[in-house]
């Protein structure tokens, strides 16, 4: 994901465009963003996890401050 920030706002309207039922290639060519990203959040949202959509890395810290209890 190196490089271009991608906003809050449009992780949100790619959410949401998962839930209509789109598919990721349709998706990143809608708005533009990088394709092998947006196939990385459809495994994300596919397996239940929502968290890249507040902050790429908030499951890995989540994560890690769960093994240190």
């Amino acid at each position: 994901m190196g490089g271009k920030r991608i906003s809050p706002e449009t992780k949100r309207r790619v959410l949401k465009l998962f839930q209509q039922g789109y598919r990721s290639k349709a998706i990143a060519s809608l708005l533009a963003l990088n394709r092998s990203t947006v196939e990385q959040w459809g495994y994300l949202y596919e397996g239940g996890d929502e968290t890249w959509v507040h902050g790429f890395y908030s499951h890995r810290y989540q994560s890690m401050s769960e093994k240190d209890k």
